[in-house]
């Protein structure tokens, strides 16, 4: 088991509650999405990514934002 060491936690834009793999979502386009995991920003001016499948299977990667999502420091 890999245990990763994360400098920042994953929130929703709207209320700031933390987001955790598995949770579902909608994009900003109203697609349901579950989201599989993330990387976070790597400099101050990165947004990171966050890793999602919609209901179909398909897997994509996208910006946190596209999901109502932001990187916080811890």
């Amino acid at each position: 088991r890999i245990v990763l060491q994360m400098k920042h936690v994953l929130v929703t834009e709207n209320t700031g509650e933390e987001v955790q793999f598995g949770h579902r979502l909608l994009t900003f386009r109203g697609e349901l999405v579950e989201l599989l995991g993330c990387r976070e920003p790597h400099k101050p001016s990165s947004s990171g990514h966050v890793f999602v499948r919609f209901a179909d299977g398909n897997t994509r990667e996208f910006y946190p934002s596209v999901i109502g999502c932001k990187f916080v420091q811890k």
